[in-house]
């Protein structure tokens, strides 16, 4: 099983509690400079901690190698092939490249590190944490006790990545056999309530359809297809008349995709990557674009808002369609794998797949939960099915 000493494990997951926990309090609590600043640090010492590890035991599981490998290659090859530095080339974007890069990594190898059972009950205690911080933040907006960023749509930045922990770990947690009793299978159906909730009173389109998705998939993991079949237009036509006069439903009758800001953002980095010359190879680690969202113009931003482009502009069009190709094996493997707890997992992936295809996806914190799920699923006969 190639696990460390117990005393190391206890480090480890300490250290990812702490990222966690630290990430998720909300801006109204302590100034978003100062969260970014600790949260940071925290993510270095995680990484470094692991590199201590690493050089103890020598070893790296096969998807892990997968991703240095890539990430070496995007740090060289384009810069030899195109014969000068990347486009827009920063220390600050490559800094934040090979950190988000490595946050995949350590989180594979912490589940190939630790015991299985310490990490389910780790995320299960963080997804209780993330739900309670999500409720008193959603109730608190909504009666007007707690400050908010947009008035009309009643969030918090924060919010997002408390909903994103909940949505992630939702499938694997209901699953895997940690959470068995009635009174555990209510804690989860709450972290998914105050979820919903929070996604009817921010009017985040973004939320309704993964929790759409969610729950499609959820029928799917329990090969339900029968149920599925007669909740799917009863949760339509409840959700739409519930909400008629909701701005959620008005922000999804109005969208239009030419005038969706993301999509301009979109069309300008597919410009650029045409117009210099690197859109099948990319311009390598370190590089970044202009985007006419940010306040200043002249200043290049890492990622668009649409995070999977960011493959695109790092690593070009074959990049892209290759890390496409292998996210629509985890929806082939959500169908017909013959486990239901890698059936979940692969629910879990899909989940960061369709965030960053609507918004967000490349940053540190949705990376390190990947690289946790790719982890169990790179070594399924170390997470088991049941506790009981």
């Amino acid at each position: 099983m190639n696990k460390i000493p117990d005393t190391l494990q206890k480090i480890y997951l300490f250290l990812f509690i702490i990222i966690i926990a630290i990430s998720n309090i909300p801006n109204y609590l302590i100034h978003n400079e100062d969260i970014i600043g600790l949260s940071y640090f925290c993510y270095f010492c995680y990484i470094f901690f692991y590199v201590y590890i690493f050089f103890k035991r020598l070893r790296f599981t096969k998807a892990s190698a997968i991703i240095f490998i890539v990430a070496a290659y995007l740090v060289i090859a384009p810069t030899l092939i195109n014969g000068e530095p990347p486009y827009l080339f920063s220390l600050r974007f490559l800094f934040q490249d090979i950190a988000f890069i490595s946050v995949i990594i350590v989180g594979i190898e912490m589940v190939n590190c630790c015991d299985s059972y310490r990490i389910l009950s780790t995320l299960g205690k963080l997804y209780v944490y993330c739900s309670f911080i999500l409720m008193v933040s959603w109730i608190g907006m909504l009666t007007g006790s707690i400050p908010v960023v947009d008035e009309e749509r009643n969030y918090d930045l924060k919010n997002f990545y408390n909903v994103y922990f909940i949505m992630s770990t939702f499938p694997l947690l209901w699953f895997s056999g940690y959470f068995t009793s009635k009174r555990q299978k209510l804690l989860l159906f709450w972290g998914m309530t105050n979820v919903a909730c929070f996604c009817y009173f921010s009017a985040t389109r973004s939320i309704l359809l993964t929790c759409l998705m969610i729950l499609v998939f959820f029928f799917v993991i329990k090969r339900s297809f029968f149920l599925l079949l007669i909740s799917l237009p009863l949760v339509f036509v409840v959700a739409y008349y519930s909400a008629s006069n909701n701005l959620l439903v008005t922000r999804i009758q109005s969208m239009e995709l030419k005038e969706e800001s993301r999509f301009e953002e979109a069309i300008e980095l597919m410009n650029q990557c045409i117009k210099n010359d690197f859109l099948w190879l990319g311009s390598g680690l370190g590089s970044g674009f202009f985007s006419s969202l940010k306040e200043v113009k002249d200043d290049p931003i890492n990622s668009p808002h649409i995070g999977i482009l960011v493959l695109i502009l790092k690593g070009g069009l074959c990049l892209f369609f290759i890390v496409v190709a292998y996210f629509i094996s985890f929806i082939i493997r959500l169908f017909f794998d013959s486990h239901e707890v890698n059936r979940a997992i692969s629910c879990s992936i899909c989940v960061f797949f369709l965030s960053s295809l609507l918004s967000g996806g490349y940053y540190i914190y949705p990376l390190l939960i990947l690289g946790v799920m790719l982890g169990f699923l790179s070594k399924n006969s170390n997470c088991p099915t049941s506790y009981a």
